[in-house]
């Protein structure tokens, strides 16, 4: 039996209906809210330019369906917020 393995790169595009996987794509990183499909990138650049929960919840919707993930957000908003 022939055993394929994939990179962690080429594994997220495995079943992809592409010829070949896309190029210069950039990693979303983890996802933190299952809900509605956010990333842990896209939570840190939005903390980044100074976003409190609140403003995560209403721009990016995260942590408003379940909750689950709102500690995670929660120390990501501390790790990462910029007070501008």
């Amino acid at each position: 039996m022939l055993e394929v393995h994939f990179s962690d790169d080429l594994h997220k595009w495995a079943l992809a209906p592409l010829g070949t996987p896309p190029n210069g794509q950039k990693s979303r990183g983890k996802i933190i809210c299952n809900c509605y499909d956010v990333s842990e990138n896209e939570i840190i650049e939005t903390c980044e330019i100074g976003a409190d929960l609140q403003t995560l919840q209403a721009k990016l919707k995260c942590g408003t369906k379940y909750g689950t993930c709102v500690p995670e957000l929660k120390r990501l908003v501390k790790t990462h917020r910029t007070n501008s």
